[in-house]
């Protein structure tokens, strides 16, 4: 079973620029794999052979990149009129919450940070002082010591609780 590639002849329609009709000799179908497979590749030439190969069909190594340059540019178009149109909001609009997000009652933001120690990986088991020369002798640098830094986002609502911890029952 081989795909057939189907050329258009050159036919010629005034008003598919127009209408925004794509004049290209590719389906729908094989300009997403063309693509695919330009921007997954290392090469355009690499995905030539792949698209070969795979998905059966011979697109010359500048077609694919003719064909990923446009759809490149028609994506950059797209993104940066949306990005227009979104600038163009009032602020009070630009913040508003996305269609079907209902906002939480209370937002909490927590952090904490701390240090750990963690294994020297320059020295494995050989003491701190060795390590520390034997790191600096590779020219790397010897931490046993790391910050981290943690932060939580919450959301909580009000109510009261059934058991209140500050009262005792009886």
């Amino acid at each position: 079973f081989r795909r057939v590639l189907f050329r258009s002849g050159g036919l010629f329609f005034p008003q598919s620029k127009s209408l925004g009709l794509d004049r290209g000799e590719y389906s729908v179908a094989l300009l997403d794999k063309i693509v695919y497979a330009g921007v997954s590749s290392s090469s355009y030439e690499q995905a030539s052979t792949t698209l070969k190969k795979l998905a059966e069909v011979q697109v010359s190594a500048k077609q694919v990149e003719r064909v990923c340059k446009r759809i490149g540019q028609e994506r950059v178009a797209e993104r940066n009129a949306e990005v227009s149109a979104y600038e163009q909001l009032p602020l009070v609009d630009r913040k508003q919450l996305p269609a079907g997000v209902k906002a939480p009652e209370v937002a909490v933001a927590g952090c904490d940070g701390g240090r750990l120690q963690i294994r020297d990986r320059c020295g494995g088991q050989v003491e701190a002082e060795e390590a520390e020369d034997a790191c600096a002798a590779s020219g790397r640098s010897s931490k046993h010591w790391r910050e981290d830094k943690i932060g939580l986002l919450m959301t909580m609502a009000r109510g009261l609780s059934q058991s209140r911890p500050d009262r005792k029952s009886t």
